[in-house]
């Protein structure tokens, strides 16, 4: 049956009949199924005479046989166009959506795709209030065809499309010129073939345009949203008089009772049946009369008391409506719209500074691009054979796996009879009639502790009408939800008494003593079921549930980790003395000793320690049941007091670098993320731990009041009180800490509306860092610099909620030689100079032997040709583990030490567990090898990580760059994917001005000329390395190049670039060991010899990695190759 409720007030005290107000609600669930839900409500205050139509309707809907679900939700004000609304629905093939404000349609998302053919259609627009729209739409048919296109009236027009077989094109037009026409041919006689045009001039021209369009759509709807409030408030006050002004006129009721009366009264003593009376009934209508004029006269002066507070009442409502209700709601509604815009202009001018800075890369290089499209397209011609049948093989092999998934999952051995059987069993039960008996005993426990008559009755009427339902007896819902609703307000009425006569008592602990559990037993509530939100400071403070935990819940943000108990915790320290609690309380503490940050007070299973020297954080040191490990300043690593390299892995804990950071993790549930000069250092610790942790971090319990807990149990507002209190040994106390801060005008344009954090602050509050930055001011010699490392702080913390903000500029500069150069600033370098920057990506499959002999040989050569300051680096990879590895001497990427000689242990990747069944574990192993080998074709094996580590490492821009791959297998298997992808990155790297070059095993290598393959070296494009039989160092020879042979001949000469090199790794292990040092020596050589004569001028430009790190990005302007040296090797 349908679930229906429906309700209807009317309030008619006016003059008027039109003018009375009709109040109505209903709500309706016509699902008639059982398998899901379609309600609509709705509620409606309206008044024909008053002019006054405002309500609220909404709908839900979900069906679990057809998949669909929708939802809607519609405001109307009593304004003209205060219209609100919502709408979304999703199907299997078609989702919609849209938002209105002010009655106009702001965000509108409709698409339509099918699974089963892989495509999929979309058509979107966002536009600010009375502004035209950007139109979005796209399409995609499997991994064949795809087209986009982006448009903004007449301001801008973006398309693109990509036709496999054909050609990938992207068009860009803007104030009715073309700014952008790029084309790459997919066609198997012009594979890769590209052709693009780049207009700077206009690019610039609507670069202005853009942002002065920007900035006066932005003051439109300022100003529109400005007219609808003031819109509102003149509709609301004129309905407050008309509403005021439309209730009845009692002084012409007593008129009208007067001269009615009077004509009664002549009447009957006109009347000649009752003349002899006269006097009788003279007197008598004379006393009826005065005593109804004193009633008339006291209803009369209290309908003008009545009137009057009536009156004021309406005038205190309109004048709160006017100066606190409409004020705070456009206060509000401003925040947000600040928030939007600001996030608007942002994107706005991140897009074109992008586009201007690309545009500019590639005019530059429009006629390299253009002669070298004609080059790619000859080298991928031979790939561009099978790419679309590769495509077409890899949409097949996974169609047919989700077939055989599909298959292997029916035909599981046992699996109608484990079915069936699992139905028998829970057959046999009543489970209604089980739950509904411990419901019953739960709610009679329950019952016997409330301490009044009317408690009890309520709680004793819910059991009754709980089992019930739960046993499937029929109940007249109606009735029992009335009755138990009438019983629950006497019930909470009589509690309410109860504690306040308790109170008048003063002794509560009589009833306290009558429960059958102690208090003390919630502390034996199991942790994991913990709640991020604090009831004693909503109560204390007002700080409850906001619309800042609603945003918090971002698209681009979610952590699924994050949304459910038990909730992680965070801590950060930042300069050392600015401490900042898992519950989100700051302190500034500038100890000298060492303090406990973080720890166990229950089972003892880690501690954080902290060592402050004046302040400053000098080292951080982690003990857990199995290891201890200290890391100091600059990367410095040291388990139980020995100094170790990383990455190290000792017990359960784990350390590793990367460029800018240093990670220490331990399996017991902390990780400890820190800047590798400990200026910002993050606490992340499980939400295992809830409540259950001591120290200047807090106890992590989601309550801030109770932070400064003491190691004695008690609780302390003195900042130095709790200092002092976890320091270990002896400490000298730390004492005169204010919590007054004193304002700094530039921690005030750090934190202030137009800095670059201001993305951050609805999101992640930043008055604790705020607060910490004037702290930092108050006693800093370099105030500029403390105040930086507080923005960097807040930036650090956002970044980590994936918030995309930067630093200010104001703390952002690179380093050139010792010169300072301002974010954003151009310079150009020629090169070479003095120094060397070389990263070797390794497989640490790869002999120690060799990477020990190749790293010192690197260093020597490139040193030998005046090269002093050569930096060598090295990441290792393995496909068997998880990460890769950044190793480090002394902290330094600067790798000089020894390689390792035994394996290292690290985290592996995970192979499917044995079941036991061997169809089961077959299908398992299947599907591991084929996703192994799909991210290995994607670009995301190990190797591919390691090698995008590489990009990323901030070569410095005086220095010769050279990237060395050593990899322990050939590309006998490597797909066009693979191939394209490492084309591609080739001609990135050579436009960055860095030298790539491979070594590898190579299939089947053979040399004519009478050499033999085994003493090839290497080879370039134009050379070849061959190793003698005596003494005389190898050369380069050219006559030998074209007599080389080998496999995949497609794949090695895509990995040369114009001058890289491929080397035969095969060919080492084969060798004696003066041959082998001669083989490393050659191999270093012909790197430094081609360092060394490539001129090159770069332009590089100041911007920051990740947003918080200064760093330099360069590009080739020109390009001038010497001719080779008579011999490639360095003495010795």
């Amino acid at each position: 049956d349908n679930q229906r409720a429906q309700g209807k007030l009317t309030l008619d005290v006016f003059q008027q009949e039109a003018n009375k107000v009709v109040v109505q609600a209903n709500y309706e669930n016509a699902d008639k199924t059982g398998k899901g839900f379609n309600v609509t409500s709705d509620v409606k205050v309206s008044s024909k005479g008053l002019q006054l139509d405002t309500g609220f309707d909404g709908h839900a809907a979900l069906n679990y046989d057809t998949r669909v679900f929708s939802f809607g939700t519609n405001a109307v004000c009593p304004t003209k166009d205060f219209s609100f609304g919502t709408y979304m629905f999703v199907s299997e093939k078609v989702f919609e959506m849209y938002g209105k404000i002010f009655n106009e349609v702001v965000l509108k998302v409709a698409a339509n795709y099918d699974l089963d053919k892989r495509s999929a259609t979309y058509n979107s627009l966002f536009k600010q209030l009375g502004t035209t729209p950007v139109v979005v739409t796209g399409s995609v048919d499997g991994l064949t065809t795809a087209s986009f296109s982006m448009n903004k009236d007449k301001l801008f027009d973006v398309k693109g499309q990509f036709d496999l077989g054909k050609e990938a094109s992207v068009n860009v037009n803007g104030n009715g010129k073309n700014l952008f026409n790029g084309k790459v041919a997919l066609d198997d006689s012009h594979f890769l073939a590209t052709n693009f045009k780049v207009q700077e001039q206009e690019i610039k021209d609507f670069m202005k345009q853009l942002q002065t369009s920007t900035k006066q759509e932005s003051e439109a709807a300022r100003k529109a949203y400005a007219d609808k409030f003031e819109t509102l408030k003149t509709t609301v006050t004129g309905q407050f008089k008309a509403l005021q002004s439309s209730f009845p006129d009692f002084g012409k009721l007593k008129e009208d009772y007067k001269t009615q009366w009077d004509k009664f009264s002549a009447e009957l003593q006109s009347d000649p049946t009752i003349k002899k009376l006269a006097d009788f009934i003279t007197e008598t209508i004379s006393a009826v009369t005065k005593l109804l004029d004193e009633v008339t006269k006291t209803f009369l002066q209290y309908y003008e008391k009545v009137s009057a507070v009536v009156s004021d009442f309406y005038k205190e409502v309109q004048e709160a409506f006017n100066t606190k209700f409409l004020p705070m709601f456009k206060d509000l509604y401003n925040q947000i719209e600040a928030l939007v815009f600001n996030l608007y202009e942002e994107f706005v001018s991140l897009v074109a500074g992008v586009f201007e800075r690309v545009a500019k890369a590639l005019k530059g290089f429009e006629e390299d691009f253009n002669k070298l499209s004609a080059a790619m397209a000859e080298l991928f011609k031979n790939v561009s054979l099978y790419f679309k049948e590769y495509v077409e093989q890899f949409e097949k092999e996974v169609r047919d796996l989700w077939n055989l998934l599909l298959q292997q999952l029916q035909t599981l051995p046992g699996l109608e009879v484990l079915k069936t059987k699992f139905e028998e069993f829970f057959a046999q039960y009543a489970v209604g009639e089980q739950v509904a008996e411990l419901v019953k005993e739960l709610l009679n426990l329950v019952r016997d502790h409330l301490p009044t008559e009317e408690s009890k009755e309520f709680v004793q009427k819910l059991s009754e009408y709980l089992s019930a339902k739960l046993t499937k007896k029929e109940v007249n819902d109606t009735a029992k939800l009335k009755e138990l609703f009438e019983l629950q307000v006497k019930a909470i009425r009589s509690l309410f008494k109860f504690v306040s006569d308790l109170r008048k008592e003063k002794d509560v602990s009589g009833w306290f003593n009558n429960l059958p559990v102690s208090f003390e037993s919630f502390k034996r509530v199991s942790y994991v079921w913990n709640f991020k939100f604090s009831p004693l400071n909503c109560l204390r403070e007002g700080n409850c549930f906001s619309l800042r935990d609603v945003l918090s819940w971002r698209p681009y943000g979610f952590k699924f980790t994050e949304l459910f108990p038990p909730f992680t915790l965070h801590g950060h320290v930042g300069d050392g003395q600015h401490i900042f609690t898992f519950d989100g309380r700051h302190m500034t503490f500038p100890g000298s000793c060492n303090y406990v940050l973080a720890q166990d007070a229950f089972e003892n299973n880690f501690t954080l320690v902290a060592n402050l020297v004046n302040g400053k954080l000098n080292s951080l040191t982690l003990f857990d049941k199995t290891a201890t490990v200290e890391l100091a300043k600059d990367g410095v690593v040291s388990f139980d007091g020995t100094p170790s390299e990383l990455p190290a892995h000792k017990g359960d804990l784990a350390v590793w670098r990367r460029y800018y950071s240093v990670t220490v993790m331990t399996k017991y549930g902390v990780t400890l993320l820190c800047s590798t000069d400990l200026r910002v250092c993050h606490v992340t610790v499980s939400g295992f731990y809830h409540g259950r942790l001591r120290g200047l971090l807090g106890n992590g319990n989601h309550e801030p009041y109770d932070d400064y807990l003491l190691p004695n149990g008690q609780i302390t507002e003195d900042d130095a009180t709790f200092g002092n209190a976890y320091g270990l040994g002896s400490c000298k106390p730390v004492s005169g800490l204010s919590h007054e801060h004193v304002s700094d005008n530039f921690c005030n344009s750090l934190f202030g509306s137009g800095s670059n954090l201001r993305l951050c602050y609805f999101l992640v509050p930043f008055k604790n860092f705020k607060d910490a930055c004037y702290d930092a001011v108050k006693t800093a010699t370099d105030k500029k610099d403390a105040a930086c490392n507080m923005a960097l702080m807040y930036a650090s913390t956002c970044k980590l909620e994936n918030i995309p903000v930067r630093i200010p500029e104001a703390c952002a500069k690179c380093n050139v030689d010792g010169k300072d150069v301002e974010l954003n600033d151009d310079f150009n370098v020629e090169l070479p100079k003095k120094q060397a920057d070389v990263v070797v990506v390794l497989d640490t499959k790869v002999k120690p032997e060799f990477v020990n002999s190749l790293v010192a040989d690197l260093r020597k050569e490139f040193g030998s040709r005046q090269m002093s300051d050569v930096r060598v680096s090295l990441i290792g990879y393995n496909d068997d583990e998880k990460y890769t590895y950044l190793f480090t001497t002394n902290g330094k990427l600067d790798f000089t030490g020894t390689y390792p000689n035994v394996p290292l242990d690290f985290p592996k990747v995970e192979k499917p567990i044995k079941t036991g069944d061997a169809k089961v574990d077959d299908f398992a192993m299947k599907l591991f090898e084929l996703t192994f080998k799909l991210r290995k074709d994607l670009g995301n094996s190990a190797g591919a990580r390691a090698v995008a580590e590489a990009l990323g490492y901030p070569f410095r821009p005086t220095a010769v760059k050279h990237i060395v791959v050593v990899k322990s297998e050939s590309l006998s298997d490597a797909s066009p994917l693979r191939l394209t992808a490492a084309g591609v990155t080739q001609e990135v790297l050579s436009v960055q001005g860095i030298f790539v070059s491979t070594v590898l095993p190579l299939d089947d290598l053979t040399i004519g000329g009478g050499q033999d393959a085994k003493k090839v070296v290497g080879f370039s494009k134009n050379n070849v390395f061959v190793l003698s039989d005596g003494r005389k160092r190898p050369e380069g020879s050219p006559d030998l190049r074209d007599k080389v042979d080998y496999k995949n001949q497609e794949a090695i000469e895509l990995a040369l670039n114009e001058e890289g090199f491929v080397f035969a790794l095969q060919n080492y292990d084969l060798l004696e060991p003066k041959q082998k040092k001669a083989f490393t020596t050659t191999l270093s050589a012909a790197l430094a010899d081609l360092s060394f004569r490539t001129q090159l001028k770069l332009e590089c430009f100041c911007t920051l990695k990740y947003g918080l790190f200064p760093e330099q990005v360069c590009h080739v302007i020109d390009t001038n190759v010497l001719p080779p040296v008579k011999k490639v090797s360095a003495r010795g």
